[in-house]
């Protein structure tokens, strides 16, 4: 997944990254070592993370981790442009 990501990063020079977490059932260390890893990227060529929808357990995870310092943590539902 990172190396997917990564590889559209490189490609389209987006601005913002969403990771859109509705469906995540399950978030663990290596989780956290993903969105830390997109935000370098993102951080690297001056865009920034967000961070959309974390079910509340996951959302609880990305707080205690610290994650609201590196990426804006969104709970709204996606817009239809955002699907693509």
């Amino acid at each position: 997944m990172r190396l997917e990501i990564d590889q559209q990063i490189e490609l389209t020079q987006p601005q913002t990254l969403i990771l859109d977490f509705s469906h995540v059932t399950f978030m663990d260390s290596s989780g956290i070592g993903l969105i830390m890893g997109r935000h370098r990227v993102m951080d690297a060529i001056g865009g920034e993370l967000v961070i959309r929808n974390p079910p509340p357990h996951i959302c609880r995870v990305m707080r205690i981790s610290g994650m609201e310092r590196i990426a804006q943590i969104q709970n709204q539902k996606p817009e239809k442009k955002d699907l693509l």
